[in-house]
């Protein structure tokens, strides 16, 4: 599951306002609707665990079965992405594909069982399985934005829960995360530079992907802080080179990450913000670099989500108005920009 990816940013909520005694249930598969088993079976099938499962299978069956899939899910973007029918049948053989890959893999099995608890739990609520189906478009600001909006009510809930199941909604919240991480490459211009990652770093990135896994986010962050250290170094040594910045930048984002899943609001917000002005000294010399600019965009977007951080949402909508007017404002994006301008109106007019 390593790669030299960026981080996005940890869902500080996961099933949102529920009632306390639902929000204690662990769900499963039967509890959802059609549409929300839809999108755990889309999340499960699309997943990078999945994908390494595939590659290590390898037979005439698996690539038949996926092909078969592909198959049905290019007819149903064919007929508008709208066809009860087909989108059951896909669920179906989707699910079907997972479980056959399951009895072949004892290492994927273990690793999709926990996937998709916390999938399912995520789609237990008409929030959640709402964000989920925006996350699987690949629109990860919109999803968060959705289940944004329920934190603080979710925050009132979690003042009456024990520690224990904080710490299996941490765990949830850090499975999304990871996923997300592994899913996304912000600086994709710099993909081919893995190798100047020491082995030793790439274990204590590893390390800290499997405490996440595991849920100790505490001792995530002591390995992500021990890389990061690492990386600094590095970077110091080589100061023309663009992805050791970036991975820099990348690093802080994900510690911010853990921090904020922490509630240690002061840490998350020195993380972000050391990350956003790496970013922005990057992006200085190549303005239309579109990744780069959707993360200044997202590192804002957590600056202005996290308590006494000083960052508005106009600030947030302006940099999503300047991508647009670069041009380079993804399709799925479009949705986030216009939400953050209402966020940022309604900030105004709130303003004494």
């Amino acid at each position: 599951m390593r790669q030299i990816l960026a981080a996005l940013f940890l869902v500080t909520v996961t099933v949102g306002a529920a009632p306390l005694a639902r929000a204690q249930t662990q769900h499963t598969e039967r509890d959802l609707s059609a549409s929300a088993r839809a999108s755990v079976a889309q999340a499960m099938y699309a997943s990078t665990a999945t994908s390494a499962a595939i590659e290590r299978a390898a037979d005439a069956r698996i690539s038949e079965q996926r092909r078969q899939i592909e198959a049905m899910q290019t007819r149903l973007e064919q007929l508008g992405g709208s066809n009860a029918a087909l989108e059951a049948q896909i669920t179906v053989a989707q699910e079907r594909f997972v479980q056959d890959l399951v009895a072949r893999d004892r290492a994927y099995a273990q690793e999709i069982a926990v996937f998709r608890n916390a999938l399912t739990n995520i789609a237990s609520t008409p929030e959640g399985a709402r964000a989920l189906r925006r996350f699987n478009s690949g629109d990860e600001v919109g999803a968060l934005a959705i289940l944004d909006d329920l934190r603080a009510a979710h925050d009132r809930a979690r003042q009456a829960r024990s520690q224990a199941e904080l710490e299996i909604d941490n765990r949830r919240i850090a499975l999304l995360h990871l996923e997300t991480r592994a899913r996304t490459r912000l600086g994709a211009q710099y993909a081919n530079a893995g190798t100047f990652l020491s082995d030793a770093q790439e274990r204590t990135d590893d390390e800290a992907d499997a405490l996440i896994l595991q849920g100790d986010l505490a001792g995530a962050r002591r390995r992500l802080l021990s890389s990061l250290a690492a990386r600094v170094r590095d970077a110091a040594n080589q100061a023309d080179n663009r992805f050791l910045r970036a991975d820099v930048a990348n690093l802080h984002d994900r510690i911010g990450d853990v921090a904020s899943a922490l509630g240690e609001h002061i840490s998350a917000i020195e993380h972000y913000r050391a990350a956003l002005a790496l970013r922005r000294d990057l992006v200085a010399s190549d303005p239309e670099a579109a990744l780069l600019q959707r993360a200044i965009g997202v590192g804002l977007y957590k600056l202005a989500r996290t308590p006494n951080a000083g960052v508005t949402w106009a600030e947030v909508a302006s940099q999503f108005e300047t991508m647009n007017a670069l041009g380079i404002l993804a399709m799925h994006d479009s949705w986030a920009l216009d939400e953050f301008r209402r966020r940022a109106a309604a900030e105004a007019e709130s303003s004494p």
